[in-house]
């Protein structure tokens, strides 16, 4: 479907698919076609997952993710992103609260993004917060700092904590897979209202992996 011309007509395709069947399309292996100085946020959206399926083992959960990761977002900053957002939603599935999980491995991250006062953020407002402390753009070191703040906020209330990160704008998108992902790690499928729930497809295929 991506290789053959004429079948593909989306208006839009992101960077790093582009970037992907270029390298393709030059012959380069699979394995070797994705990029290697990724930064945006929109990448741990993909691994995630992976993690989640297999959680039951964390080790192999993160290995895999992060193998995954590698494929289309290569490069120090999304390994390191990566590994901090795969490490903080295994934490979580198996027992230990989000905020805890958040505080525990941003305490062992060496990078700057993992790295910010979340506890003292938490009175301003949101688009404070996101939209001048932190850009609301795709880039790591602000997106994923961004998601952090978000989620130890909404912790508990983790309808707020999506529609807060709607009404910040930027990349939303991006930010919402991954913050959706860890407050529903803490919250469980219950954690979210039956109106968003109601009319997706394959109810019971997400209920299965929830």
């Amino acid at each position: 479907f991506m290789t053959t011309p004429g079948t593909h007509k989306d208006t839009y395709v992101e960077e790093y698919l582009r970037h992907f069947f270029t390298n393709y399309g030059n012959g380069m292996a699979p394995l070797q076609c994705g990029r290697t100085d990724e930064k945006h946020i929109g990448g741990l959206t993909q691994m995630l997952p992976v993690a989640i399926r297999l959680a039951e083992s964390a080790d192999d959960a993160q290995t895999t993710a992060l193998q995954h990761l590698a494929l289309t977002h290569g490069g120090s900053v999304m390994e390191q992103g990566g590994n901090l957002v795969a490490s903080i939603i295994l934490d979580v599935l198996h027992d230990r609260s989000l905020a805890d999980a958040i505080s525990h491995n941003c305490s062992e991250c060496t990078y700057g993004f993992a790295k910010h006062p979340l506890e003292s953020l938490l009175h301003y407002p949101d688009q404070v917060v996101v939209g001048r402390h932190f850009s609301s753009a795709c880039y790591m070191e602000h997106a994923l700092p961004a998601i952090l703040y978000l989620a130890v906020k909404y912790a508990e209330n983790p309808e707020r904590g999506l529609i807060a990160n709607t009404m910040c704008g930027g990349d939303n998108a991006g930010r919402g897979a991954i913050l959706g992902a860890l407050l529903g790690a803490e919250n469980g499928i219950q954690g979210w209202p039956q109106r968003w729930l109601k009319g997706l497809l394959q109810p019971p295929l997400i209920e299965q992996l929830s």
